[in-house]
């Protein structure tokens, strides 16, 4: 029965600690109003010479009024749909190499709506942007602003790369569910080593 109720535990702690780890990667923008046409078209201009950097990485569907792509073949995750809906949008890439034109994209969207007319949030970091970032550079000439994205341990368009820093595991928010289900574990088996088994 002790064993039961150990395992059970165990159970709970990587269904609770062990989220963060397995949740998607996300980015998601918000229109907090109804975007201008006349600006949404600038703006897919703009991305179409973005997508006509990577030819053959994505696979575009043509829809007067957006951009649509997603990943081809097995690197396809969800459809990046720009400008989508008023209120929120999200696409979840998974990291798949298409994310380079998602980010991009969505750099591209913060140069022609403000912080007040668009949101725009993400799992990543400015240093998980990078590909994105450099793609923008690359197709521009010019650095990008940064939309809204988290800087902590990222670099600046233009800068250097961050030093990168020994840290504790157990105190990085990254890592910290993972630290916690070994913990849980490993007592588990003290637990399970310790409990007497019954002699048939």
């Amino acid at each position: 029965m002790v064993r039961w109720v150990v395992a059970a535990a165990l159970a709970l702690g990587l269904s609770l600690f062990g989220r963060e780890a397995i949740a998607g990667y996300t980015h998601v923008w918000v229109f907090k109003e109804k975007p201008d046409p006349v600006v949404v078209a600038r703006a897919a201009e703009a991305m179409q010479k973005v997508i006509a950097r990577r030819p053959g990485l994505v696979d575009v569907v043509d829809k007067p009024g957006e951009i649509r792509f997603n990943g081809r073949g097995a690197l396809a995750q969800e459809d990046f749909v720009f400008p989508g809906r008023v209120g929120t949008n999200a696409v979840w890439t998974e990291r798949k190499p298409y994310d380079e034109l998602v980010t991009a994209c969505l750099l591209v969207a913060r140069d022609h709506f403000t912080r007040e007319q668009l949101e725009i949030k993400s799992d990543g970091d400015w240093l998980a942007w990078q590909d994105g970032i450099l793609l923008y550079t690359e197709t521009f000439g010019r650095a990008p602003k940064n939309p809204g994205i988290a800087e902590h341990n990222a670099f600046h368009p233009g800068g250097a790369l961050p030093r990168i820093e020994s840290r504790d595991r157990l105190k990085d928010p990254r890592t910290r569910p993972w630290a916690i289900v070994i913990m849980l574990c490993f007592a588990g088996l003290v637990v399970l080593w310790l409990i007497p088994t019954k002699q048939t």
